[in-house]
């Protein structure tokens, strides 16, 4: 297809050094390579995919948003500085409120490329209007001619340039009384002279229908200038050609082509580190890219997780924008991937209890800023990792990687632990823009807007970070923390218990089999004769639970294979009343046994076993428990006993038995 127009365009606006420094802003590959993306939003794509080939040196995006004209490439694309014109209040064509504004797109992949080309197709009609001046020197023939389309493309477009309107102050001239050739207007000879001196408004059509825009940029040679080098001179910066269009009614959309500099290459290629991946600088570099590219580019989160129909997460699946935008990656390997905007793992995992114990939505109207979100505390660290802190999201974006906005460092103590277990999700709708409050490459915000300080004062608090929102779930979390650890001990102490009085079951039930003492204890169990004495008549102890712990009401509850459970809404912790560690009772060579615990005082004997009524009488209060522990205590007092009532009066043998019983180990 035959070339109408091949040009060297100069990038306009600033100095090589200044370029160089605004290239770097963006701190990695796909930093950069969001913009692209972000780019294909602002232009209303409803699709984007982006293909990376097999030997991972080129990736190529693609999307079908409005395309770009060829003025539109040249005044907006390539010029430093630029602002995207023709948006009326601030929202595209589809509705969407930009992303970006602050004209330095073009650069954000100067770094990790060697050459960019960019292929694009917008099927509109642009306007434009020039003014022109009529020469007021004699003229010669019966027409004069004056140029009104002087872009460096004017040739190639000119036969898809239309007149639309002549003006000469208020008056308007007919279409009878000039003529068109090209990019010039042809005036009566008598025309000319009424008009001579005067100014002529132009208003004509390019049907960029007709062509296609096909540009190469050549990163490596920018980046390489000196930085007195001219820019506005480059002769072969940008090599620009327009081709004929075979379809006018062809549909707009853009095709961009990164040619990777090798260090991408190698990064994308790296493999992903052995054992379980519990963050993403532990995954393979193309899984990193992926992720990284679904957390922060304008895509909704998982559609199919149940968790988002949750009341209290809707906020997650609030639509990022008024029409359909989905992002598709073609690896290496031919294999397509719809991207979807990542979630913890332990939301994306079969977990028998909610893994989210605190759920705090909220809804911010304040100073000029509106937002929405929620912050989640979750029952344990957060992983990847890269999950943690509280995400903004402006326009659909991430700004910057999540953090919690500088307050760590400032936190209480006892805190500070349970910022592993907290995400957050910013969703703002009014008062952040590119231009005042976003930094360059979208990786931070300008902290001295009133928008932002109202954000971070109502999310961390202002001095004091417990008054904010993230204060408010740290101190849930922390509770919850207090009351399970106290509740841990309680049900730790009653199973520690019952292990106890298993082991010595287990112990006495060994020695009966086989060893020399086994007729003497079967010969024990057997009776009924041996009966307590003074610890009967001693005061009963009973182990009573707390009525609260912290300000968590207690109860007994009939729970499931669990031995207890925290209603964090309702402020109550549930105690299985039916778990095995509440037992107080021994099965020793077929009798049970109830245990029953007394205040026998220092001079009382640490247990007594009554087989006339099957209770085992423990002093509990007795003052070697204290130094010994429940468990050994209760073991001691129970085998020097039945090695006591065992050896009939026989002190080796007794001590035997005691020294065999109390080395049992199950």
């Amino acid at each position: 297809m035959a070339e109408l127009a091949a040009l060297d365009l100069p990038i306009g606006g600033v100095a090589a050094g200044i370029l160089r420094e605004l290239s770097g802003i963006y701190p990695s590959f796909v930093s950069a390579f969001k913009e692209l993306i972000c780019n294909a939003y602002d232009a209303d794509a409803t699709s984007v995919t982006v293909t990376l080939a097999p030997s991972q040196a080129v990736a190529t995006v693609e999307d079908n948003g409005a395309g770009m004209t060829p003025f539109e490439f040249q005044d907006e694309y390539l010029r430093v500085g630029s602002k995207v014109q023709g948006r009326s209040g601030d929202i595209t064509a589809g509705g969407r409120r930009p992303i970006g504004r602050k004209g330095i797109g073009f650069l954000a992949v100067a770094r990790y490329c060697r050459q960019v080309e960019v292929h694009s197709h917008a099927a509109r009609t642009v306007t434009l209007s020039e003014n022109v001046m009529l020469d007021s020197q004699a003229s010669r023939g019966h027409y004069v001619s004056a140029s009104f389309f002087l872009q460096p493309f004017a040739a190639a477009l000119a036969p898809y340039t239309t007149i639309l309107s002549v003006r000469c102050g208020a008056f308007e001239l007919s279409p009878t009384e000039y003529r068109q050739d090209g990019p010039t207007i042809r005036l009566p000879t008598e025309i000319w002279r009424k008009l001579s001196g005067q100014t002529l408004t132009i208003e004509y059509d390019v049907d960029c229908r007709a062509v296609n825009l096909c540009a190469a940029i050549d990163y490596q040679y920018l980046l390489e200038l000196g930085d007195d080098h001219n820019l506005s001179t480059l002769p072969d910066f940008c090599r620009l050609r327009l081709l004929p269009a075979a379809d006018r009614a062809a549909k707009s959309g853009t095709r961009i082509v990164l040619h990777l500099r090798e260090f991408v290459q190698r990064e994308l290629q790296s493999p992903q580190r052995r054992g379980r991946v519990r963050n993403l600088t532990s995954a393979g570099g193309l899984h990193r890219f992926t992720w990284h590219l679904s957390r922060t580019t304008p895509i909704a989160y998982l559609p199919s997780l149940q968790v988002l129909d949750k009341p209290d997460l809707r906020v997650l699946a609030v639509p990022v924008s008024p029409t359909p935008f989905s992002v598709k990656v073609i690896g290496p390997d031919g294999e397509t991937r719809e991207l979807r905007r990542p979630l913890p793992n332990d939301l994306l995992e079969s977990q028998p209890d909610d893994p989210i114990l605190v759920r705090q939505p909220f809804n911010i109207a304040s100073g000029g800023l509106s937002a929405q979100g929620i912050l989640l505390g979750f029952r344990q660290a957060i992983f990847p990792a890269e999950m943690r802190g509280i995400a903004i999201r402006v326009c659909g974006v991430e700004i910057g990687p999540p953090g919690f906005l500088g307050v760590e460092d400032d936190l209480p103590t006892r805190y500070r632990p349970f910022l592993d277990q907290v995400m957050g999700e910013v969703i703002v709708t009014e008062g952040l823009d590119a231009i005042s409050s976003i930094m360059p490459g979208r990786e931070g915000f300008y902290r001295d807007g009133a928008q932002f300080q109202a954000l971070r004062k109502y999310l961390v608090g202002d001095g004091d970070v417990v008054a904010g929102a993230l204060g408010e779930v740290l101190d849930q979390l922390w509770k919850r923390h207090s009351v399970e650890s106290s509740v841990e001990r309680i049900v730790q102490e009653a199973r520690r218990r019952r292990e106890t009085l298993l082991e010595v079951s287990q112990a006495v039930t060994a020695l009966s089999v086989g060893s020399r003492h086994s007729r003497a204890l079967l010969h024990l169990f057997s009776r009924s004769d041996v009966v307590a004495d003074g610890l009967r008549q001693a005061a009963e102890y009973r182990i009573e639970l707390p009525s609260t712990i912290e300000d968590y009401e207690l109860e007994l509850a009939k729970l499931e294979e669990i031995d207890y459970r925290i209603d964090l809404p309702r402020k109550v912790v549930q105690l299985n009343r039916d778990a095995e560690s509440w037992g107080a009772s021994l099965y020793m060579l077929g009798r049970d046994f109830a245990i029953s615990l007394r205040n026998g005082g220092s001079n009382a004997p640490l247990c007594e076993i009554d087989l006339s009524t099957n209770i085992i009488h423990l002093n509990w209060l007795h003052p070697s428990r204290g130094k010994m522990g429940d468990s050994t205590f209760a073991k001691s007092a129970l085998f020097w006993r039945i090695a006591y009532l065992t050896a009939d009066g026989n002190v080796d043998k007794m001590m035997d038995l005691a020294h065999r019983l109390l080395a049992f180990s199950a």
